[in-house]
């Protein structure tokens, strides 16, 4: 899927949501064959990473309601 500016979603909200809703392709899309395999491993791991930081930096459930009490 390709996203312009004036679009709601992005490709991968596109997908959840689509796929959401029990929508799936009829076939294969020859784009698959013009990515690079390497840089895609590279991508996805720079995303794990990232998410596995940010997860380190949230508060646990308990640690949240403790928070909220004393507010």
């Amino acid at each position: 899927m390709v996203r312009n500016d004036n679009e709601l979603f992005g490709s991968n909200s596109w997908h959840a949501a689509l796929s959401g809703v029990g929508m799936f392709p009829l076939g294969y899309g020859p784009v698959v064959d013009a990515t690079n395999a390497d840089e895609n491993k590279q991508y996805f791991k720079n995303v794990s990473e990232s998410l596995a930081h940010s997860v380190k930096q949230l508060l646990t459930h308990d640690e949240y309601l403790e928070r909220l009490k004393t507010k």
